[in-house]
């Protein structure tokens, strides 16, 4: 995770953000499986234009071309499209874990870090990320991230925004007991 957001950070050459164009296939290969991007489109909507192959799995399937609102489990599109938008219009790289159910039939529990590409100083016209997803093993406890707190489900989450210039907080250990977000009422 941290490679990558250093990456990322290499690729702004001293500006906001890195555009899309900025990136050769060959430095990202060893996290195409677990990368996704979505394109901010005009009236704002968040489409996705590369998934893969862990990403497919964790969505359940090929999700490319359908926007974001489509893909997000119904119950967390409201807080998913204000992730995704905070880190378009702010232009910073949020960090984040979920621990949940996929469709009700496993539990899930991941890492993810999105990042705003586009023009050096903005707007972001891209939004991508990398997802790791850990299944539900003794890497991730539910427990250990949310401690005891009544105010959250089984489809809770921890939100850091990163420093650009310092990926250092983007990891399992620096979290810990950190506050999840329940699901909006």
């Amino acid at each position: 995770m941290r490679a990558f957001g250093a990456q990322w950070a290499a690729a702004r050459d001293g500006h906001a953000m890195p555009s899309r164009a900025a990136f050769r296939a060959e430095d990202w290969g060893r996290w195409w499986s677990g990368m996704l991007l979505y394109r901010i489109e005009a009236d704002g909507v968040f489409r996705m234009t590369y998934q893969g192959d862990e990403v497919e799995n964790t969505d359940g399937g090929p999700k490319i071309g359908r926007r974001l609102e489509e893909i997000a489990p119904p119950a967390l599109v409201a807080r998913t499209l204000e992730t995704y938008g905070r880190v378009a219009k702010e232009g910073l790289p949020i960090y984040s874990i979920r621990i949940g159910a996929w469709r009700k039939t496993r539990h899930i529990a991941f890492e993810r870090l999105l990042l705003p590409l586009g023009p050096p100083d903005g707007p972001a016209d891209h939004v991508m990320g990398l997802l790791l997803d850990h299944g539900l093993d003794d890497n991730i406890k539910r427990s250990d991230l949310f401690a005891q707190s009544p105010t959250l489900d089984s489809q809770s989450f921890v939100l850091r925004q990163i420093d650009p210039d310092s990926f250092a907080g983007c990891d399992l250990e620096s979290v810990g007991k950190g506050i999840g977000l329940p699901i909006p009422g």
